[in-house]
């Protein structure tokens, strides 16, 4: 069983919520109908939540840290979605390099070997 925590509402938009909870230890948001969880969301609602941001565990899967380690530590720096991503490299970095446990410069030179 999942221990479920911190539930709060991040932001109202036509009749839903997105919601943001901790769940063992890892951070995650999920759309709610509002009608459905009224100004408090519960923790049998976000169990019920639609899924919100990128599968971000899908992604890097050769770098050895897990895919939840990884998309958590992406989630905590503000990266919930592709678009998030984008032109926000220092933010990656940070996250990648706190997720493997490496300074960040390495990971910098590791990613900078990619681009070629």
């Amino acid at each position: 069983m999942s221990l479920i925590r911190n539930i709060k509402i991040i932001r109202r938009r036509r009749g839903n919520v997105l919601a943001q909870w901790t769940e063992d230890d890892y951070l995650r948001r999920g759309w709610l109908r509002e009608r459905e969880v009224g100004w408090i969301p519960t923790t049998i609602d976000v169990l019920t939540a639609a899924p919100y941001g990128d599968p971000f565990e899908d992604v890097l899967s050769d770098v050895h840290i897990s895919r939840e380690a990884l998309a958590d530590a992406l989630r905590r720096k503000g990266i919930w979605t592709a678009e998030d991503a984008e032109g926000n490299l220092s933010a990656i970095v940070r996250a990648i390099a706190i997720a493997a446990k490496l300074p960040a410069n390495k990971v910098q030179s590791e990613l900078g070997k990619l681009q070629g």
